[in-house]
């Protein structure tokens, strides 16, 4: 059946992938990490019903589960935009083949829904089930309880590809997913008592009515896949259009201000029109002054108490920018990758241009956290100090993935792209440059007085600046020795 051929076909894509043979040590990593992730999801599972039972004596924990279904289901999203891809396929050449438009787009979000995030979650739900829905209404409710969880997993997901294929095409609609969860939430805490019996009643229905329940949730499973079809069918035709829309500008800025750095300033010049003409680029640095924005919000709310929290966010803060756009670095490069071999230290000096101007952009972060400070939460030193570690320690780990990044992103497909895996040891770095600085602002919290911390991190920071020319230059020659093997890569994902 073409079904399967079709399959097949993602499999080899898959497989015969440039980066399909990355890092073992950091695959491994990366199954460590989600098998932990899975502990914790079962550990959940068994403890949740014994604590609601505790902190709510005259309702059910089925009953508090659905209470607070929404706001897990806010949690989920959140990760789905941090961590997971948009969905894609390279679609294009199946076009010219007499196969259905339907089942290639079907096949596309399929691929994007039948994930093992979406299964994870079971290792929640079966325990919480089992203990809480059995002794009332048997294992076949419980089963369906389960199937019907799944299914909102599952609409979650739907959402998730229509929010952000929306986003990708116009940043401002990153309020629609905030709106959408932000105003049932709000309601939730706002009108308790009147929409808490809602989704009370919700949970309840679940659990008693589980085989009607899941029946609705399959008819709305259906309702959101259609409705995701349609905008993902939108998307795809939009980009396969031969007369594409030629953005003609009226007036066009030339960054003059970047020409007293010579010839690192042209390739600063060249990266700030990258990001600022070019869609994915662009969608990139909103999101990540959106995540700044949001992490800036929860700090002046002041709802985390513990000290890993705090400094977690407060390190994310200063480096969520840095570590979204620098994440794929040469990535899109790849598109002209030829062109900048042809001359010798053309990388090196690219290199140089991003380090500076990101360096640049981490300025953004200190005039958002000015009501911070302004507030008494943060001080001027911590948050200085913050910005020089961020710029001499978290941006040199983060670029390091110019040596292993090899697979091409279009500047502005979002959809009709080839299919592609990211490589163990990309992902270790990422999580790396994201984790371990707040860990180390937490140790050095708990053993030296907050004026030591500051300037620790503010020398470190400054080390990693002062060295800058050797290590990016340590970057470029490690990129020399794998240029060939790269240069493949890029090619093959073009």
């Amino acid at each position: 059946m073409i079904a399967f051929e079709l399959v097949k076909h993602r499999y080899l894509e898959y497989k015969r992938n440039p980066q399909f043979y990355g890092s073992t040590f950091a695959k491994v990593m990366i199954y460590l990490g989600g098998a932990m992730f899975a502990g914790y999801l079962l550990l959940f599972g068994f403890l949740t019903p014994k604590m609601f039972e505790g902190l709510f004596p005259a309702y059910e924990p089925y009953h508090m589960l659905g209470k607070w279904l929404f706001i897990l289901l806010a949690a989920d999203i959140l990760i789905r935009f941090m961590y997971q891809k948009t969905p894609s396929s390279n679609l294009k050449p199946y076009y010219l083949l007499p196969i259905g438009k339907r089942k290639l787009l079907n096949l596309l979000m399929l691929g994007n829904v039948v994930s093992l995030y979406n299964a994870i979650w079971l290792f929640f739900i079966v325990p919480f089930a089992f203990m809480t829905v059995t002794k009332f209404y048997g294992a076949a409710s419980a089963f369906a309880f389960i199937c019907t969880f799944e299914v909102f997993i599952l609409i979650n997901n739907l959402l998730y590809i229509i929010f952000r294929i929306l986003v990708n095409r116009a940043v401002a609609c990153i309020l629609l997913p905030m709106v959408f969860y932000g105003s049932v939430i709000g309601a939730l805490f706002a009108f308790e008592d009147v929409v808490s019996p809602v989704f009370i009643t919700i949970g309840d229905a679940m659990a008693a009515n589980a085989w009607l329940v899941l029946l609705a949730s399959l008819v709305v499973l259906v309702a959101v896949w259609m409705l995701a079809y349609g905008v993902v069918d939108a998307t795809m035709r939009q980009e396969l259009s031969s007369a594409a829309k030629v953005e003609t500008r009226k007036s066009v800025t030339d960054y003059s201000f970047f020409d007293r750095f010579g010839e690192v300033g042209a390739y600063m010049k060249l990266e700030m029109k990258m990001v600022v003409r070019n869609k994915n680029c662009r969608s990139q640095f909103i999101m990540g002054c959106v995540a700044i924005l949001l992490f800036v919000v929860l700090l002046y709310m002041d709802i985390y108490t513990s000290t890993f929290m705090q400094s977690f966010v407060i390190c994310y803060v200063f480096s969520a920018l840095g570590v979204i756009m620098l994440s794929g670095v040469m990535s899109y490069e790849g598109n002209y990758i030829d062109c900048l071999l042809v001359r010798r230290v053309s990388i090196l000096t690219l290199l140089r241009a991003k380090y500076y101007l990101h360096c640049l952009f981490a300025l953004l972060p200190m005039l958002f956290v000015i009501p911070l400070m302004v507030d008494g939460q943060q001080t001027f030193g911590r948050c200085f100090a913050l910005l020089l570690f961020t710029c001499g320690a978290v941006f040199p780990t983060v670029l390091q993935l110019a040596v292993y990044n090899k697979k091409t992103t279009p500047l502005n497909d979002t959809v009709n792209v080839k299919s592609s895996n990211t490589t163990g040891i990309a992902s270790v770095i990422t999580m790396v440059a994201l984790f371990v600085p707040s860990f180390i602002l937490t140790l050095l919290a708990l053993f030296f007085e907050p004026l030591t911390v500051t300037i620790i991190l503010a020398l470190a920071g400054i080390a990693g600046i002062g060295t800058s020319g050797w290590w990016l230059k340590n970057i470029y020659n490690r990129f020399c020795a794998r240029k060939y093997a790269n240069l493949d890569g890029y090619r093959a994902t073009r």
